[in-house]
């Protein structure tokens, strides 16, 4: 009979090992792999939420665009979308806990789906961390002010 307990024993404690080294691709080691990747090619914004945004305004006040955190749930990785009604803006996403940091921009890419330009970053792992995005547009008059999403 004792031998048996320790034999269950001794199996449980393989199948758990087991389950840890399966689940070793996933997480914060498995986020990491995806800094400075693309969200599309990689997979990751398949399954995405906007997790916090800004609006983009005009010194006059008008908004000119949305400022987005994107965050992959599957991956553990966040990235920053700029949305514009003009052609020429930024984005940022930035990684608190190490400074780390990923930018689109300059001539943005008109989307038929947001009806509006936009850019999107590189991708940073964004497990037991905070991140936010940043940017802004240039507009006929000027460029708007910058505008930065809340950490998610």
């Amino acid at each position: 009979m004792r031998r048996a307990r320790v034999l269950a024993g001794a199996a449980a404690v393989t199948a758990l090992t087991a389950a840890a080294l399966v689940g070793a691709g996933t997480g914060t080691a498995g986020a990491a792999t995806y800094d400075g990747q693309d969200p599309t090619a990689s997979g990751c914004a398949s399954n995405t939420d906007t997790v916090a945004s800004a609006p983009i305004y005009r010194t006059d006040g008008t908004q000119v665009g949305t400022m987005e955190l994107r965050y992959s749930v599957p991956c553990g990785t966040v990235w920053a979308r700029v949305v514009s009604y003009y052609s020429t803006g930024y984005a940022y996403v930035h990684r608190s806990s190490d400074g780390a940091s990923e930018r689109c921009g300059n001539a943005l890419t008109w989307s038929s789906s947001l009806n509006a330009y936009s850019c999107y970053t590189p991708m940073l792992n964004d497990w037991n961390t905070m991140s936010y995005a940043y940017g802004a547009n240039y507009t006929i008059a000027g460029w708007s002010q910058v505008a930065a999403t809340a950490s998610y």
